[in-house]
């Protein structure tokens, strides 16, 4: 669930790759753009963040200007807290961005903004209008309690809902509360602009009503923020784990034993060091879909990828993706954790199951996969499908 007191700076170094609409809009800002080989080994244009804002990072989001975040370094255990922060906000802004898209629909199909449009041919609104933003937030801020009396409206009877629902803990019912007033403040400012402008003529039983299910719809899709970055950390600590006991197999050859080093902090500081210098670093990325994407169909999907170095062998690929071929998608990451060596993977399967569930009563359909990248490389993949 989510967490009202996150940290105000993650210092955690990412880069943040740009899709079509960010490159155009820092290219016509004429703000500076690095061109990163990313983990996949394709060359993209984005930023590097050493420290960040949770919010400035979800706003761009919520824009719909990035295509995918990375994290590359040689240890994820040191940064665990920071990691697990990144891996829900990302979810919530990806929910907050398909909320707003959702919402926009609904607005602008609704009879009233049909009936504008056919009355005012020359000034017609739609999803691409353009608006002053200095205007806009004049008129929000002089209609500040038109906006509270519309959100109070919404979220009356489903903050009712949420207060009886008994299979909910208190804490749980808290945050439900919390985050459907979370939803509300971050749609765009001209989608306020709207139901500021037409409050009177806005049909209760369609646009408010309709926007009030989707937002118990999006409540329950935000459950799987929490097992997601739970089952997200598992993979990079294995991926973590393979790729140290290489390192230290290869520069040692069993001269100094792997469990000598990383289970002595002053030992393991000097072993990180040491994985920098030489670049034996992994990454681990979050892929965002949006409607500027080239590819048909990732509209709607949010990917989550561990890059392997030396992970997985051949026979593990060909078992994962035999069972992933001859049955259900969400088995291939369960045969991977069955076919793992690593102490977590019992802890990695619970994670999957209350994932898999979470996915199942949210309507979000749930796969993942094991690709082989070839050189002793691979990653590994959940991939969610939103409707």
């Amino acid at each position: 669930m989510a967490n009202k007191s996150r940290k105000a700076i993650l210092g955690l170094p990412l880069k943040v790759i740009f899709n079509e609409s960010g490159v155009s809009f820092f290219i016509n800002n004429n703000k500076k753009l690095n061109r990163f080989t990313t983990a996949d080994g394709t060359e993209r244009y984005g930023i590097l963040l050493k420290q960040f804002s949770p919010a400035s990072l979800q706003q761009m989001m919520m824009i719909g200007y990035i295509a995918r975040i990375e994290v590359t370094r040689s240890d994820f255990t040191s940064c665990r807290s920071d990691l697990m922060d990144l891996s829900k906000l990302i979810t919530y802004g990806y929910l907050y961005k398909s909320f707003n898209e959702e919402v926009t629909k609904i607005v602008m199909e609704s009879e009233t903004i049909k009936t504008w449009n056919r009355n005012n041919p020359g000034s017609s609104i739609d999803h691409k209008t353009k608006v002053n933003d200095g205007a806009t937030k004049q008129i929000l801020d002089n209609s500040k309690s038109v906006i509270n009396d519309t959100k109070k409206s919404i979220l009356k009877g489903l903050t009712r809902r949420i207060s009886q629902n008994n299979a909910l803990q208190a804490d749980e019912k808290n945050i439900f509360i919390f985050l459907s007033e979370k939803f509300l403040d971050n749609l765009p400012p001209f989608i306020w602009f709207l139901l500021v402008k037409f409050a009177s003529s806005f049909e209760w039983d369609t646009v408010y009503v309709d926007i009030q299910t989707t937002l118990e719809q999006f409540l329950n899709k935000s459950r799987i923020a929490e097992y997601l970055a739970l089952m997200h950390m598992e993979l990079c600590l294995s991926a973590e784990s393979r790729n140290m006991k290489k390192f230290v197999d290869e520069k040692y050859r069993g001269a100094v034993s792997y469990e000598s080093l990383v289970y002595d902090p002053e030992k393991r500081e000097k072993l990180i060091a040491s994985m920098e210098e030489s670049g034996e670093v992994i990454s681990t990325a979050w892929k965002i879909g949006s409607r500027t994407d080239s590819s048909i169909g990732t509209e709607k999907k949010l990917e989550v990828v561990v890059y392997n170095k030396g992970a997985e062998t051949i026979e593990l690929r060909d078992k994962v993706n035999q069972k992933l071929h001859s049955s259900a998608d969400d088995t291939s990451l369960s045969q991977f954790y069955q076919d793992s060596d690593n102490p977590t993977a019992a802890m990695g399967l619970n994670y999957l199951t209350y994932l898999l569930e979470e996915c199942e009563a949210a309507g979000i359909r749930f796969s993942s996969r094991v690709n082989d990248m070839g050189e002793g490389r691979s990653y590994l993949v959940l991939a969610l499908q939103f409707n």
